[in-house]
C-alpha cells in the first residue's frame, strides 16, 4: 500500500514544526479531517471552546501569558465573522512595534 500525506498532516506538522502545541477551536463539518489528523499528532493539544470569538480570546490570553506562539482553527465564514472582534482586540491590545 502506498503511504501518501494529507493537507490536514502538512499543516498540522508545520504547526508543530513552529513551536505550536496548542490548537484553539470550535470545531464543525469543515473542520473533521483536521480534527481526525490530530490524533496522529500528539504533541499537539486541542483546546475545545464553544464560539469563535471565545477561541480566539483564549488562543490570544494563552500566547501573552506564554509568550508562545499558538493557533486557532475556526469555521470558514461565519466562524471567522465570530472571531473579528476578539481578532481586532488581540492586535490592537498586542505588542507595539516603534
Amino acid at each position: 500500500m502506498k503511504s501518501h500525506y494529507t493537507g490536514r498532516d502538512a499543516f498540522l506538522s508545520l504547526l508543530a514544526d513552529e513551536g505550536v502545541d496548542h490548537l484553539y477551536g470550535n470545531p464543525g463539518t469543515t473542520e473533521l479531517p483536521i480534527m481526525e489528523a490530530l490524533g496522529r499528532h500528539p504533541a499537539i493539544r486541542f483546546v475545545l471552546g464553544l464560539q469563535e470569538a471565545v477561541v480566539l480570546a483564549m488562543a490570544d490570553g494563552f500566547a501573552r501569558a506564554s509568550g508562545r506562539l499558538t493557533a486557532c482553527n475556526v469555521h470558514v465564514a461565519p466562524g471567522l465573522g465570530n472571531a473579528m472582534g476578539s481578532l481586532y482586540n488581540a492586535q490592537w491590545c498586542g505588542p507595539r512595534t516603534r
